[in-house]
C-alpha cells in the first residue's frame, strides 16, 4: 500500500487525502446525526405518550373509575360520551391505544377501560369496562410502586412503546393511565430519519469531493507549472535566457504561500546557477588552456632530455623520467665529454608542475654550461650559488652530478641532498652506497660538496633514483620503501641491459600503486659496466 501511495502524483495524493477526510466526515455526520435524531425522536415520543396519558385522567369524570367497579352504575350515554372523548384524543395524539387499568380487590380482577384504533363511535362500548385477564407486567408494577415508566414490549395488543402513570380516584383507589404507540410507526419514523441523514451525508460527500478536486487542482497548478518550467530549464541546459513566469514569483501579500516562495527560490537558484555556469565555463576554458600549455611545456621539457642510451667502451648509460603531471620537476642528463669520460646527472626539484619544471630547466642549463670546464665539487658549488641568487621562493633541488671513466670503471660523483645510489655487483649482491653529509642545492650559499668515489667491475651496475620510487604509495597507504627497491634490483640479471632494468623498476612501482594516482615524478638512471661475455656476445651480433 505504501508503494502504491508513493507512486501517486502530489495532486492525486492531495485529492486522496481530501476524499478520505470527506468520507470519514460523512460517515461521522451520518452516525452522529442519526444517533442524536433517534434520541430526540424517542424523547418527543415519550413526551407525547406522557401528555396523552395525563390527558386521559382529565377526560374521565371524577368518580368514573370507582363506578367502573360496578358496571351497572355507568349509563350507556355516559359510556358513549367518555369513549368519544378518548377516541378524539386517540385521533389527535396519534396514539394506537389509550387505556385505564384499575384493580377490583373484591372480585380480584383488573378492569380495563380502553380505546384502540378499531374502536368506533358507532360501537363505543367495545372500549369500556373490559375485564383484563392478562395485564402487562409493567402495568401491575406501576400500579404497585407508582413509578412512571416508558418501555417497549409486547402483549395481546401488539408490539408497542408505552407510558404508564399511576393516579388515584376520589376514594383513593390507585389506577394506571397509559398510552401506547405502535412500534411499526416508530420504526418507520426512524427509517425515514436514517434515509434523510443518508441523503444529506451523500450530498455533502459529493460536494466535498467536488470541492476537494477544485482545491487540489488550485493548490497543484503552480507546482505543475514549476515542474514544466524546470523541465524546459533542464532541456535548455540552464540557459540564462529562459525566465520563470512572472506571475509565479509574485510575492504580494495575497500570494505569500509556499508554492510562490518555492518559485522565488527556484528563480534565485537559476540566477545563481547561471552565473556559476558562466564562471565555470571561464574556469574550464582557463584550465584547458593551462593544461594545453603544460602539455606543450612537458613536450619541450622532454625534448630537453637525452632520449637515447649512451654507450662507450662497455659502459651503458640509460635513464627514464615518468612525470606525475604534464611537466616534471625531476631531471636527468648524460653526455660524453671531450676526454672520453661520461658525464651524468640526476635531480629532483621540490614541488610539481610548471614552477618545478622551470627550476629544473634552469638547473639543467647551469649544469650544461660548465660541465666540461670545472671539477665536480666546484661545479656543484657554482650551481648552488647561482640558484640561491635567483631563488626567492625557497625552491630547492636534490642533485647528483658525476663522471664515469669507461676505461677504468671509476665513478666519481657529488651528492647534494639526493637519495644514495644502489651498487649491484656481478654476483647479484646489491647495497646502498654509504650516505655522506650533503645539503640540498639552491637554498644556502657557499656550501662544500664532497666528491664520492667508487669502481664498477665487469657486470656491475650503479642505479640512481628519485624519491618518487621509494615514496610511491599503495591503495592501503603503504610506501614502496628502500628495502623493497633493494630486493627488486637484486633480481636483475647480469646480462640485462640498463634500459630493461629501468623498465622493470618502473613497471613494478606502477603495479604497486595500482589504482592510486601517481603522486610524484619517477626518475631512474642506471650505469652498467658490461661483462666480457656480454661484450663478446654483442660484438658477434654486429659482426665484429
Amino acid at each position: 500500500m505504501r508503494n502504491i501511495f508513493s507512486r501517486l502524483s502530489i495532486s492525486n495524493r492531495l485529492l486522496l487525502g481530501f476524499l478520505s477526510v470527506s468520507i470519514l466526515s460523512a460517515i461521522l455526520y451520518l452516525c452522529y446525526g442519526y444517533y442524536v435524531t433517534q434520541k430526540a425522536l424517542l424523547h418527543n415520543l415519550d413526551r407525547r405518550l406522557f401528555l396523552s396519558a395525563v390527558t386521559i385522567e382529565q377526560l374521565l369524570p371524577d368518580d368514573f373509575i370507582d363506578r367502573c367497579m360496578n358496571r351497572e352504575n355507568i349509563t350507556v350515554e355516559e359510556k358513549s360520551q367518555v369513549m368519544n372523548k378518548i377516541l378524539m384524543l386517540l385521533k389527535n395524539s396519534g396514539m394506537s391505544i389509550l387505556y385505564v387499568v384499575a384493580y377490583d380487590s373484591i372480585d380480584d380482577r383488573y378492569i380495563l377501560v380502553i380505546a384502540t384504533k378499531e374502536t368506533t363511535k358507532e360501537e363505543p362500548e367495545k372500549g369500556v369496562y373490559v375485564v383484563y385477564n392478562n395485564p402487562y407486567p409493567n402495568i401491575i408494577q406501576t400500579l404497585h410502586d407508582g413509578i412512571t415508566r416508558f418501555e417497549e414490549g409486547s402483549d395481546d395488543y401488539g408490539y408497542t412503546r408505552s407510558a404508564f402513570l399511576r393516579r388515584y380516584t376520589l376514594r383513593n383507589r390507585p389506577y394506571v393511565v397509559g398510552a401506547d404507540i405502535d412500534m411499526k410507526y416508530v420504526n418507520q419514523i426512524k427509517r425515514n430519519a436514517f434515509f434523510t441523514f443518508l441523503s444529506i451525508a451523500a450530498a455533502l460527500l459529493i460536494v466535498s469531493i467536488l470541492f476537494s478536486w477544485i482545491i487540489s487542482r488550485r493548490l497543484i497548478a503552480p507546482i505543475r507549472r514549476l515542474r514544466d518550467y524546470m523541465n524546459r530549464l533542464i532541456e535548455s541546459h540552464f540557459s540564462a535566457d529562459l525566465q520563470i513566469p512572472s506571475d509565479l514569483i509574485d510575492l504580494s501579500p495575497k500570494n505569500r504561500n509556499e508554492s510562490f516562495r518555492l518559485a522565488a527560490d527556484i528563480d534565485r537558484m537559476h540566477s545563481e546557477l547561471s552565473e556559476h555556469i558562466v564562471r565555470l565555463q571561464l574556469t574550464t576554458k582557463a584550465k584547458e588552456q593551462a593544461e594545453s600549455e603544460m602539455r606543450i611545456a612537458g613536450k619541450v621539457q622532454a625534448s630537453y632530455l637525452p632520449l637515447q642510451n649512451l654507450e662507450s667502451e662497455g659502459i651503458e648509460l640509460s635513464a627514464k623520467l615518468l612525470p606525475a603531471r604534464f611537466a616534471a620537476g625531476d631531471l636527468y642528463d648524460y653526455v660524453k665529454l671531450d676526454d672520453g669520460r661520461l658525464f651524468f646527472t640526476i635531480g629532483d626539484v621540490s614541488g610539481k608542475g610548471i614552477p618545478a619544471a622551470l627550476f629544473m630547466t634552469m638547473t639543467l642549463t647551469l649544469i650544461r654550461v660548465n660541465r666540461e670546464n670545472i671539477a665536480l665539487d666546484k661545479l656543484m658549488n657554482w650551481i648552488n650559488n647561482s640558484l640561491v641568487s635567483v631563488n626567492s621562493d625557497n625552491t630547492f633541488v636534490t642533485l647528483v652530478v658525476g663522471i664515469v671513466d669507461p676505461k677504468t670503471g671509476e665513478v666519481i660523483y657529488c651528492n647534494g641532498g639526493h637519495n644514495p645510489p644502489i651498487l649491484c655487483g656481478a654476483n647479484g649482491e646489491c647495497v646502498y652506497e654509504p650516505k655522506t653529509k650533503s645539503t640540498i642545492v639552491g637554498v644556502f650559499s657557499d656550501i662544500t660538496f664532497p666528491i664520492n668515489r667508487l669502481y664498477l667491475g665487469l657486470g656491475d651496475r650503479l642505479i640512481f633514483y628519485t624519491d618518487g620510487i621509494t615514496e610511491a604509495m599503495s591503495s592501503e597507504g603503504i610506501l614502496f620503501g628502500e628495502q623493497r627497491l633493494l630486493e627488486l634490483v637484486q633480481k636483475i640479471k647480469i646480462d640485462e641491459t640498463s634500459s630493461d632494468s629501468i623498465e622493470r623498476i618502473i613497471a613494478t612501482v606502477q603495479q604497486f600503486e595500482k589504482s592510486q594516482n601517481q603522486s610524484d615524478d619517477i626518475t631512474t638512471l642506471c650505469i652498467h659496466r658490461k661483462s666480457l661475455a656480454h661484450v663478446k656476445q654483442l660484438n658477434q651480433c654486429v659482426g665484429i
